[in-house]
């Protein structure tokens, strides 16, 4: 589990968000230019690595591990201020190369997502690998062991025509991947397909089915979302917590690697809209109930750990379970009584506990 963190205007994470999200995350991700941090190449060949020097510094300090999506451009290399405007054609090598500077500076940063959403190529997925495999060659060339992945699109549910053609065309014609990269999740707001959502699935058995590494290749989304809540209940909070982690554990069981929520925008918490309560701490700095959710996924349920097959009688529970953990999510706003190995577990409306199987 990671985050991608935009912080604007708010400054350096606070101490308890530091302690907070270093528990909590494996991954924090940030972008080269935007979304928190400055251009780092004003000019050709001049370099300003302050902004993202003291970026990468603050998320190493809070103990996770850093990742870099290398965008967005400098304005001398699309003739645009916009952040979402791609580099010009004549330009993708420049690019490339200040892409290569990042890898070489950061050597302990080994996964670099390339591009985001496909920002200024307006689904021109020729456009977008040939700019792909430039990043890709330039990077490789200088860190070998860098891992690069795309091609970073914001998907819809039921793997329309569209969306597909732009992960056919790539994974046939990219120069090499070590990721393949996805963005989004069920729509926002509704009010079916709440829990149990198939967008996760579909997906990623579609790309299982694709020549040229589709079968093979690790699979990451840089943008994982849950159903946004329309209400502002008091069980709001809680309510997208269990749909959060009954999401997360749908990917963990079909193999994906890791999973960014968007993102950090203040000192204190993870969220991406102030609508959204997604927010895994307060402003004073206490966890909340999502909290705890990642910060058992990263402890009881991280990379390597086998996991065992469940079996649930009730269709509102979602259960993940290994050797020493179980992880229970209650799908209703409702109380719920369940037998976990013989004990009697009462789970509260929306709670996800994880409970220990075995002594340590």
């Amino acid at each position: 589990m990671g985050v991608t963190r935009t912080q604007l205007d708010e400054g350096p994470m606070t101490p308890a968000g530091h302690r907070l999200m270093g528990q909590a995350l494996s991954i924090q991700n940030v972008f080269i230019d935007g979304w928190g941090t400055d251009n780092p190449e004003p000019a050709r060949g001049y370099y300003d690595w302050s902004s993202l020097d003291a970026r990468i510094a603050d998320i190493q300090r809070s103990g996770s591990q850093v990742m870099v999506s290398l965008c967005c451009a400098p304005d001398w290399m699309k003739g645009s201020s916009d952040i979402e405007a791609a580099p010009l054609p004549q330009n993708y090598g420049d690019f490339a190369q200040l892409a290569a500077q990042v890898a070489a500076r950061y050597r302990d940063v080994t996964i670099f997502q390339v591009w985001n959403e496909l920002k200024g190529f307006y689904r021109d997925y020729q456009a977008y690998t040939a700019f792909y495999n430039e990043v890709y060659d330039a990077v490789k060339a200088v860190r070998p062991d860098a891992q690069l992945g795309g091609p970073y699109l914001g998907v819809l549910p039921g793997v329309p025509e569209e969306d597909r053609a732009v992960y056919s065309y790539w994974l046939n014609n990219q120069h090499g991947a070590d990721y393949v990269l996805l963005d989004g999740g069920p729509l926002s707001g509704a009010n079916t397909d709440e829990f149990g959502s198939t967008i996760f699935s579909d997906w990623i058995k579609w790309i299982r089915r694709q020549p040229d590494g589709g079968a093979t290749l690790p699979v990451g989304w840089a943008e994982l979302y849950t159903r946004g809540l329309p209400d502002s209940s008091l069980l709001a909070a809680d309510h997208y917590n269990a749909t959060f982690a009954d999401d997360v554990i749908s990917n963990i069981t079909l193999g994906v690697s890791y999973a960014l929520q968007w993102g950090a925008s203040s000192p204190n918490g993870v969220t991406g809209d102030p609508d959204i309560p997604e927010t895994m701490m307060t402003d004073s700095g206490q966890p909340t109930s999502i909290f705890y959710t990642m910060k058992d996924f990263k402890h009881y349920f991280g990379p390597g750990t086998p996991l065992y097959r469940t079996i649930v009688s009730s269709s509102h529970i979602t259960a993940l379970a290994s050797r020493t953990r179980v992880m229970l999510v209650n799908h209703l706003p409702a109380n719920q009584i369940v037998m976990v190995s013989g004990a009697t577990i009462k789970l509260t409306p929306y709670q996800v506990l994880t409970i220990p199987l075995t002594n340590e």
